[in-house]
């Protein structure tokens, strides 16, 4: 498991968030995302509906159904949203619960062999609905969103001494599982998402679940460029890198800033945790960094990631080579990876329309 203008009024409504800024439209951004969209579609959209992962075997996960339904939201395409929507109800569905199957493989028999959810793939599948329900004014989508996020709340969330926190999934994660539990990822926190929930189940502290992972976002802080580690354990009075985890700041965290960033209200105190990782990026470039030592190892190859940066340093240094950057990722070729390109295209969403707009 690892998660305008009239876009944004829609965006502004469902989250119930302060008005649109009224940033100038970047031209070029504009007609990145719609030819990265269209280009994004033919690489990874199977006419299923299933999202594809290319980098894995093929495989699919609720994840990437949460991811394309956000995006078609966004990008107002309703067919590929249907699309989307429909193989995640026929295919992820698991008895029982609201929430999804974390993992579809075509090539396994059956293709669902983990009952178990990923818990940022259902926040990002609620949101997407939610964004859908009112951009086509669907009340059956809105329902939907609902049940899933009373689900989430039901079944993979918990109250720990930092505050009610999300479960990566709904088994295998808490304190009766391991040891070390609870086990919590920072990068579950869907912050746009979280606050969509909000209007949705008003009987239910969203808010709160949002503020103990910015909470934990500042507690987490190890090795001499204080960042969290991908897995945390919440076992102790403070948190601390979980067992049987690499102690690093990689794939998964790196979207961390990217959701932080994609709050219309984000300022440069939120960011703020990460300004060792950002600092590091604009130098040695997106990596995963061992936490301990600081220092950056593998690069996260590709475009997206250099977009999810450029958004950050937007908001949190003020600093214009971010812009500089972002601007050289969203006029550069497509990702031909679906992770990278998945989180480039939401990067592009909050460089064109968002808080940190400054292509």
């Amino acid at each position: 498991m690892r998660a305008l203008v009239p876009l944004v009024a829609a965006l502004f409504t469902v989250l119930s968030l302060a008005p649109a800024l009224a940033a100038p439209k970047a031209e070029p951004t504009v007609a990145a995302l719609a030819d990265r969209w269209s280009d994004y579609k033919r690489r990874h959209l199977d006419p299923s509906g299933r999202l594809v992962d290319n980098a894995n075997r093929g495989i699919s996960h609720s994840e990437g159904q949460g991811y394309g339904l956000v995006l078609a939201a966004f990008l107002n395409d309703r067919p590929a949203f249907d699309a989307i929507r429909a193989f995640a109800r026929a295919h992820l569905a698991v008895e029982g619960s609201r929430l999804s199957a974390w993992r579809y493989d075509p090539a396994a028999d059956p293709p669902v062999g983990d009952p178990n959810n990923a818990t940022d793939g259902d926040l990002l599948m609620a949101w997407g609905l939610a964004l859908g329900a009112d951009k086509w004014s669907d009340a059956s989508l809105r329902d939907e969103a609902r049940a899933i996020a009373r689900a989430i709340w039901e079944e993979a969330t918990i109250e720990t001494r930092f505050g009610r926190v999300l479960l990566p999934g709904r088994m295998g994660f808490t304190a009766k599982d391991r040891p070390d539990g609870p086990i919590v990822n920072l990068s579950y926190w869907v912050f746009p998402a979280l606050r969509a929930l909000q209007p949705l189940t008003p009987d239910l502290d969203w808010r709160g679940v949002e503020d103990s992972g910015r909470a934990l976002l500042q507690a987490a802080r190890f090795g001499p460029r204080h960042l969290p580690t991908d897995w945390l354990s919440l076992s102790g009075d403070s948190p601390q890198p979980a067992s049987g985890f690499k102690p690093v700041f990689g794939y998964e965290s790196i979207r961390i800033p990217l959701y932080l960033a994609l709050l219309p209200d984000a300022i440069a105190f939120d960011l703020a945790p990460l300004d060792g990782y950002l600092s590091l990026a604009e130098t040695a470039g997106p990596s995963v960094v061992d936490v301990a030592t600081g220092t950056a190892g593998e690069p996260l190859g590709g475009n997206g990631y250099r977009l999810v940066i450029g958004l950050a340093r937007c908001i949190a240094p003020g600093d214009p080579a971010g812009g500089e950057a972002a601007s050289s990722a969203a006029t550069s070729v497509s990702d031909d990876l679906y992770y990278p390109a998945t989180l480039g295209l939401l990067a592009l969403i909050g460089h064109s329309e968002g808080n940190g707009a400054c292509l």
